[in-house]
C-alpha cells in the first residue's frame, strides 16, 4: 500500500483492523507455551513416555518456523488477507481438534497443522499493520505488534492452566 493509501485509511478503522490482528498475534503465541501445563495430564492421558508427549509441543514449534520462513512467498501468491481469513479459519479448526484428540498420535498431528495454520498469522499481521498505518508510525504499529508478540508466552500457562 502507497504512502497515500496509508494515509487516506482514519484512524477508527486503523483500530478496527489493529484490535483483531494483535488479538490472532497474542492468540498464536498463546498456544506456543499453553499447552506445557498440560503436557504432565496429557501424558498420563495418553500413557506416554516424556520423549513421546514432547512432540506435542515440537510438532506446533516446528511447523510454525517452517511457515513463517514462506509466509512472503505465500502472502504474495495469494495476497495477504486470504491467506490472513485462511490461516485463521484453519487455527480455529484445528484448535478444535486439539482439543478433542482421542490419541497421541492424533494430538501430534493436529498441533502439527495447528502450527502450519498458526505459521502465516506473525509476518501477515505485521505486514497489514505496516501497510494501514503510514510510515511516519510504522515505529507506533511495530511497537503494539511487538507487546501482542511478548505477552502471548506469558499467558500461554496462565490460561493452559485453568
Amino acid at each position: 500500500m502507497s504512502e497515500a493509501a496509508a494515509i487516506a485509511i482514519s484512524p477508527s478503522r486503523r483500530i478496527l483492523l489493529l484490535v483483531p490482528l494483535l488479538l490472532s498475534t497474542t492468540l498464536g503465541m498463546i498456544n506456543q507455551t499453553n499447552v506445557v501445563v498440560a503436557l504432565p495430564h496429557m501424558q498420563g492421558t495418553f500413557s506416554a513416555t516424556r520423549e513421546q508427549i514432547a512432540w506435542v509441543l515440537t510438532s506446533y514449534l516446528v511447523t510454525v518456523t517452517i511457515l513463517t520462513a514462506s509466509t512472503g512467498w505465500i502472502g504474495a501468491r495469494f495476497g495477504r488477507k486470504q491467506v490472513y481469513v485462511a490461516a485463521l479459519a484453519g487455527f480455529g479448526v484445528t484448535s478444535a481438534l486439539c482439543a478433542n484428540a482421542p490419541t497421541l498420535e492424533a494430538e501430534v498431528l493436529f498441533r502439527l497443522l495447528q502450527g502450519v495454520a498458526a505459521g502465516p498469522i506473525f509476518p501477515v499481521t505485521q505486514s497489514i499493520l505496516l501497510d494501514v498505518y503510514p510510515k511516519d508510525r510504522h515505529g507506533e504499529a511495530l511497537g503494539l505488534w511487538g507487546v501482542s508478540i511478548t505477552i502471548g508466552p506469558v499467558l500461554g500457562p496462565i490460561l493452559g492452566g485453568m
